[in-house]
């Protein structure tokens, strides 16, 4: 296994990370960290180079699972970037589902400044993303109020649950490496969830099939909104892969 990376990308769940594994032709493998076997992916061993070397490892959702995958992770691999991708919600009417956003600043839920991103200024322009702020929360924003709300009181562009804890953990082991954050819009600004889709995935990113198997059986109308999203969602890793493979070209040549 290699032990040092150009680009180590963080992706929450098992689903988003193995929609874009295969979407940039990655292979399924597991990474030894410290007391943790990890998900990952990586490039198939002749398609390896030496001049820019990347992987992609599932680290879960939330703060606090997380934080303990980076650490030990760290302890065992390093890397000059850390990418954390993956979908998120739309607060800003501005973008529709699918669009693809590059993090300048981590937000609070208030609006607080949590982190400034270093992005050279050519990646400001692109066709592959847009440049914007995004809002940290622990808890799954689902109504079109809430996601108002949030968008008035922090201005930000969509809303996830890890950059915070991520960018925490890696001040804290002071690590001499660059954080990035690339997030997908999967549900925009006028689009409610119609269900509780936080109860639908464990701390881990992995999909809780009792709790999905339960929804069903209490609310089997649920199914056509599982359908749809699954569809919304396939669209939205499609769209987060080409710009994930374009921000690797733009690391690479860097």
């Amino acid at each position: 296994m290699i032990r040092e990376f150009d680009l180590i990308i963080l992706v929450p769940s098992y689903h988003e990370a193995v929609g874009l594994a295969r979407l940039m032709g990655l292979r399924n493998t597991i990474m030894p960290a410290g007391e943790l076997s990890l998900r990952a992916f990586l490039l198939p061993q002749h398609q390896l180079t030496k001049e820019f070397k990347f992987c992609l490892v599932q680290i879960g959702v939330g703060e606090d699972y997380p934080r303990r995958v980076i650490k030990e992770l760290t302890q065992v691999y390093k890397s000059r970037h850390y990418l954390l991708t993956g979908t998120a919600g739309g607060i800003n009417s501005k973008y529709q589902a699918g669009a693809v956003i590059l993090c300048e600043e981590i937000l609070s839920d208030e609006g607080l400044a949590v982190g400034k991103l270093k992005l050279a200024d050519s990646w400001k322009h692109s066709e592959f993303w847009e440049c914007g702020s995004i809002v940290c929360v622990q808890r799954v924003i689902n109504s079109v109020a809430e996601k108002q709300e949030l968008q008035q009181k922090t201005g930000g562009a969509c809303v996830e649950m890890e950059g915070q804890g991520c960018l925490a953990i890696m001040k804290q082991l002071q690590l001499e490496a660059n954080f990035h954050q690339l997030r997908v819009i999967l549900d925009d600004a006028q689009t409610p969830l119609k269900f509780e889709i936080g109860g639908l995935i464990d701390y881990q990113g992995n999909l809780h099939w009792g709790n999905l198997c339960r929804l069903i059986i209490t609310k089997p109308m649920i199914l056509k909104d599982l359908f749809k999203l699954k569809h919304i969602s396939k669209k939205s890793l499609q769209s987060l892969s080409v710009a994930l493979l374009r921000f690797v070209q733009v690391l690479k040549s860097a």
